[in-house]
Order: structure tokens, then C-alpha cells, then sequence
């Protein structure tokens, strides 16, 4: 039988009497499987891409080209930029996230930054960052602790809130790893 991710609630309600025999090893099998965490990391595999601002509202997912750590578990990429969580039960992730971005033209512009869930910011990982002038490379740190079901995707997310201009993208990588709950 394959081993399967299951709840925790039926996992330990039958941990406190085993006496009628209702753990068997294929429970044991299952409970490791569910306290397994997960993990997977897209890294951006070449610098330069540019990000077209066309308002200063819209979200904007970190263009490719990405690749998905070859270790990764439960984790997959379903698309450029996404990390999706392939596992069967819902869990609690940790993402950290690094972006290092220039102004394609411009200065003195802010630019925000946010781990999306499902293509929206997960608002308590949005951060902001002053990018001085073009060609002076300027390095964010992201971190989100959302819930995610089986299905739910991770993106990077950026937006100039100052104006039009473009923003070319020198290194990003956004990493996940999941917890049972």
C-alpha cells in the first residue's frame, strides 16, 4: 500500500489504546509520511529579465527563466516563477525569498515586493525597498508563513509604486518548506 499523507486528528486518535489492535504498519508508515516536511526552490537561472511596469497597482510575478531545485519534495514548478505545493493535506509553510533588482531608467524610486499565494501578495511578507538609481543593484528579504491545500502556488511579486518605470531583475529565488499541522 502506498504511504499517504493523512491528518493529524486521525493519525493520533488512535495512538492513546492500541488495544484492539487499530495501529497497524501501515499507519506507522502514514504517520511519517504525514510529519514529513516538504520542500522545493525556484532560482532565477538568468539575470537582466525586465519587468514591465505598465501602473503602479498591479502586482507583477518576477518573469523567467526559473529552475526548480532538483531535491525538491512535494514541490513542484508549474510555471515560470511558481512553486507549487503538491502534497494532499494542508499545511503551514515557511517562504524566504531573495530578489536583487536595478531601475531599467530612473532613481529614487520605491519599489514593493511580496510573496504571492495564488497570484495575490501575502501581505505580511510585503516589503519595500528604495531603489537609488539605475544600475545600483538593490537586495530585498522576504518571508511568509501562509497555510496552504494541495494546489496552492508560491510567486515572487513586485510593483513600482512610484512610477512606470521598468525594473530589471539581477538575481531572485523564493524557497519553501512546508509543516504539518
Amino acid at each position: 500500500m502506498v504511504d499517504t499523507q493523512r491528518t493529524l486528528a486521525d493519525l493520533l486518535s488512535r495512538l492513546p489504546d492500541n488495544d484492539t489492535g487499530q495501529i497497524d504498519p501501515q499507519d506507522i508508515r502514514d504517520l511519517v509520511a504525514t510529519l514529513r516536511s516538504g520542500s522545493g526552490e525556484i532560482s532565477l537561472t538568468a539575470p537582466g529579465n525586465v519587468v514591465v511596469v505598465n501602473d503602479n497597482v498591479t502586482w507583477l510575478e518576477i518573469p523567467g527563466p526559473w529552475a526548480l531545485s532538483p531535491d525538491a519534495f512535494n514541490w513542484s514548478m508549474p510555471g515560470p516563477a511558481r512553486l507549487r505545493y503538491n502534497g494532499t493535506t494542508p499545511r503551514m509553510v515557511h517562504a524566504a525569498a531573495t530578489v536583487e533588482i536595478d531601475l531599467v531608467a530612473g532613481a529614487n524610486k520605491t519599489v514593493e515586493f511580496a510573496v504571492g499565494v495564488n497570484g495575490a501578495p501575502w501581505v505580511p511578507s510585503i516589503s519595500q525597498q528604495l531603489v537609488s538609481a539605475g544600475l545600483q543593484h538593490e537586495a530585498t528579504a522576504l518571508h511568509a508563513a501562509p497555510m496552504v491545500v494541495p494546489g496552492d502556488f508560491l510567486s515572487l511579486l513586485l510593483r513600482n509604486i512610484d512610477s512606470l518605470d521598468d525594473i530589471s531583475i539581477d538575481y531572485a529565488n523564493l524557497f519553501a518548506m512546508d509543516m504539518a499541522m
